[in-house]
């Protein structure tokens, strides 16, 4: 089996040593052969020169490419078209790798019945855990963990989908479904994990497939939490305006009514907690009536998507500091 890893990244390049060792130190079964695709996403501080100097000292487990274009899916599709192995995983730069990762893929598609895979991102804390961190928003900076019984993605009982940041897929499910679309600026995968799933292709979440991910202080802020979060809005709505997904049980104004009383209900709760400080539930319920307003402007507002948004939330930019 052949697995080449792809790690996108854009000036990083005080991380990708990290990332890179993790993957070097990985134990690699008997029969597999592993490789690193580190992908750099016109990077302008020193990831070019990082990554030469591992492609040099490592020739055969790291290769590296350079996508001009700017845009994570730009990033991924470039390694994937690059690539010919039999498994594509899918590795982040502020990730570490745990040491049985290429095992488990090795594992789990080294046999028929699974197509793709993904598993837990655990929580490396940069900065003190904030106390009103609300409950069931670990998309926001990226901490999951649905613990220790594998289970099948697209259930209805499923409470996720594949993520990209911890994932390895089948060659033959890109061949089939195509490569990330420039659509649904950061749902890519998301709009993926759908696509797979109409195909008909099986996946499991494997509890033993780790990575680890960092989560710096700039995440950790009420103002990060609302921008994202009205930008997953926003994804979805687009997604329910292209029949990417359709909404289950009855909707209202083309928004399923479930989202209008969990908004309202957010909303109420925010206001009657709103002398308890950093109550996280309280928070909660101000992101779901965020996500909703979200909603509605990629349900209905799609043909300004092109354009500047000023709107608000959607206006926010947020970078790593240096």
């Amino acid at each position: 089996m052949r697995v080449d890893v792809i790690l996108p990244t854009y000036n990083r390049a005080r991380l990708l040593p990290r990332a890179i060792e993790t993957f070097l130190a990985a134990r690699v079964p008997e029969g597999v052969e592993a490789r690193l695709v580190a992908v750099d996403n016109n990077s302008c501080d020193g990831t070019q020169a990082t990554l030469a100097a591992y492609v040099e000292r490592h020739p055969g487990r790291v290769a590296s490419l350079f996508e001009p274009k700017q845009g994570r899916h730009h990033a991924l599709n470039a390694a994937i078209r690059a690539s010919g192995a039999d498994v594509v995983g899918f590795v982040d730069d502020d990730e570490v790798m745990d040491a049985g990762w290429i095992e488990v893929v090795a594992r789990e598609l080294g046999k028929p019945g699974l197509d793709f895979v993904g598993g837990p991102y655990l929580p490396n804390w940069l900065a003190p855990r904030p106390a009103w961190l609300p409950p069931g928003f670990g998309g926001v900076i990226g901490a999951f963990d649905y613990g220790t019984m594998p289970f099948r993605y697209g259930g209805p009982d499923c409470p996720t989908h594949l993520l990209g940041g911890n994932a390895a897929v089948r060659r033959k499910v890109f061949e089939r479904v195509g490569l990330y679309s420039d659509r649904y600026p950061y749902a890519e995968d998301l709009e993926m994990y759908r696509r797979i799933i109409r195909a008909g292709f099986v996946g499991a979440y494997i509890p033993g497939l780790i990575i680890h991910h960092d989560i710096p202080a700039w995440r950790l802020s009420k103002r990060y939490f609302r921008y994202w979060v009205y930008t997953a809005g926003r994804n979805d709505g687009k997604f329910a305006r292209d029949a990417v997904d359709v909404a289950d049980g009855p909707s209202l104004l083309g928004v399923p009514r479930w989202m209008w009383r969990r908004a309202a209900e957010g909303m109420a709760l925010r206001l009657w907690r709103a002398t308890q400080g950093d109550d996280p539930m309280a928070f909660a319920g101000e992101l779901h009536a965020i996500e909703l307003v979200g909603f509605l402007r990629g349900r209905w507002l799609a043909g300004q998507e092109r354009r500047h948004d000023r709107s608000g939330l959607a206006a926010l930019k947020f970078r790593e500091k240096k």
